[in-house]
């Protein structure tokens, strides 16, 4: 099937039916971790790269630099709008499919090669990075990875170093992006065009590249990262989750179908055996990073898979040139026609679904920010509580208005009792008119209607101190659990002064036997053991 100008109109009226598809994706508020990332653009771009303390401000978990950096223009620019926020998101999906056509290009026709990039802009993950603002470091990193792999393509045909260098640039910012897209120099290393000495030579490069972001990064979190209430998983847990659970869940969420990714390796194998082989272990590549990650199919989990959605929607493009190429001419465009059709319908029918997912939480956390906005809360009670402690940062920020609130709350599940009876105990006094708010229930309670409830909790008779050694060195605590009791939970509560009337207290469970993170001025850390009848411990306390 021959590319001609025909084609390039139809193209084009494809692509404003996406954007008119995508539209409602742009009438989506602010979801949870995105206040986080706007306020942490508004921070000085070289403390957020070199700073221990500062970067703590944005994410003391992971090392995403160029996350907050990314929404700096957008914010000076749109505020609280989240319009022009969805609108960069969009371009940087259309600039991530115009590299996918310019890859299909090195090997396949044109035509074939813009059904690459159609498959890829129908598809969940793109529809849901559009709307998911805070997801942003998996198109821009996902970008230049993709860049990085066609700068190496042309270094391979012209063997001009610039292309090669170019090239490694786009990897360090894709890993500063999201260290998740790490994994790429494995694909260079197989791609077979290159001597096996220049291969191993140039893959040495990029493996320097990767070992000074790791140097960086364990400086910044003053280790790996990653969040300790997240068990890290044994190796036969590990090779499951990559080879079958991933696999068969985000098949099922993007195109409907298992193992969806292993049907079309398996059928590119029969067809290009080393084709197949390569598609297989590029989509196993851009899997594996989520080992740690904890799994589920719900479309917000969808859009972390992007690079992996690209990878596919090249493959189905392979897929559907090989196949018509066995075709007789008269039969070829009703066989590519309907083959195109299934993919895209398969891709969008649950678009209606993943839309309402991302709405509904966006409504939610506009109800209630312009509930604390309109109302006078002092205390805010939710299992996101972070959400409105910055939310009110970054309206102070734009609008220089100071706001008055106590952010409480606990990842794992509501617990008010226990976390309004630590914070009142341990960090500051409450009094009995105090409102507190919570969002989940969409109710109002005083503080001295709790007072009996808290009360119980005070006669209680508390359990033994835990026994966790704590070290702290230039803004980084190294924390680890030698209490020998398996039978409870530990749990980790973060006090912290996000402004001169901002206060976060927040709990999650600690899962891992050591961590370390950065700290923030003046933070304080409850660590507590809770028992399996819900008997708890005194509290180590750590004041940073």
């Amino acid at each position: 099937m021959k590319f001609n100008q025909s084609k390039l109109i139809y193209f084009g009226v494809v692509l404003f039916f996406y954007f008119l598809t995508a539209l409602p994706f742009f009438g989506i508020w602010f979801l949870p971790d995105d206040f986080v990332s706007i306020y942490g653009s508004m921070q000085n771009p070289l403390k957020l790269l070199f700073s221990r303390e500062d970067y703590a401000l944005f994410n003391r978990w992971f090392f995403t630099p160029l996350l907050p950096l990314s929404f700096k223009l957008d914010g000076h620019l749109f505020k609280l709008n989240p319009i022009g926020y969805h609108f960069h998101n969009y371009l940087v999906i259309l600039m991530n499919a115009i590299v996918i056509y310019k890859i299909a290009r090195f090997y396949l026709p044109g035509f074939h090669s813009l059904l690459s990039s159609l498959f890829f802009l129908f598809s969940i993950p793109a529809f849901v990075n559009i709307g998911a603002l805070s997801w942003r470091h998996y198109i821009w990193g996902s970008l230049f990875t993709l860049l990085s792999f066609y700068l190496y393509k042309r270094f391979e045909q012209t063997n001009i170093r610039k292309f090669l260098i170019s090239s490694i640039m786009c990897y360090l910012i894709a890993i500063l992006f999201k260290s998740a897209f790490a994994p790429l120099p494995l694909a260079f290393f197989f791609l077979p065009k290159l001597r096996p000495s220049k291969r191993i030579k140039i893959f040495g490069i990029y493996m320097c590249i990767f070992l000074f972001y790791l140097i960086w990064r364990v400086y910044i979190l003053g280790g790996f990262g990653g969040y300790f209430f997240i068990p890290s998983p044994t190796v036969s847990e590990s090779i499951f989750t990559i080879l079958f659970k991933i696999p068969y869940i985000i098949s099922k969420t993007i195109w409907k179908i298992p193992f969806f990714i292993y049907f079309i390796s398996i059928g590119l194998y029969f067809i290009k055996p080393r084709l197949g082989i390569y598609i297989f272990l590029m989509s196993l590549l851009s899997i594996s990073p989520f080992i740690f990650t904890t799994v589920d199919n719900s479309y917000g989990f969808a859009p972390r898979f992007i690079l992996l959605s690209a990878i596919i929607s090249i493959a189905i493009s392979f897929l559907i040139y090989y196949i018509s190429r066995k075709i007789k001419n008269d039969l070829k465009n009703y066989v590519i026609s309907f083959m195109c059709a299934l993919i895209l319908v398969l891709q969008v029918m649950d678009l209606p679904k993943a839309f309402s997912e991302l709405n509904i939480q966006g409504k939610f956390v506009k109800n209630t920010c312009q509930r604390l906005s309109n109302q006078k809360f002092k205390i805010v009670y939710d299992r996101y509580v972070w959400i409105y402690n910055y939310f009110y940062l970054v309206k102070n920020q734009f609008f220089k208005k100071e706001l008055n609130l106590v952010g409480i709350g606990t990842l794992t599940r509501d617990n008010l009792a226990l976390d309004l009876y630590l914070y009142q105990k341990y960090i500051c006094s409450l009094s009995e008119e105090d409102n507190i708010f919570i969002p989940s229930q969409g109710k109002v309670l005083k503080y001295r209607d709790l007072r009996k409830m808290l009360g119980t909790l005070e006669r209680k008779q508390m359990l033994k101190k835990p026994d966790i050694r704590l070290n702290i060195k230039s803004h980084i605590l190294k924390a680890t659990i030698v209490d020998k009791r398996t039978d409870g939970m530990f749990k980790a509560y973060f006090f912290s002064r996000l402004g001169e009337k901002n206060i976060i207290f927040y709990g999650v469970p600690i899962n891992k036997k050591s961590f370390s993170c950065p700290i923030r001025k003046g933070e304080q850390i409850l660590f507590l053991f809770i028992s399996p009848g819900k008997k708890f411990s005194v509290p180590l306390v750590f004041r940073g």
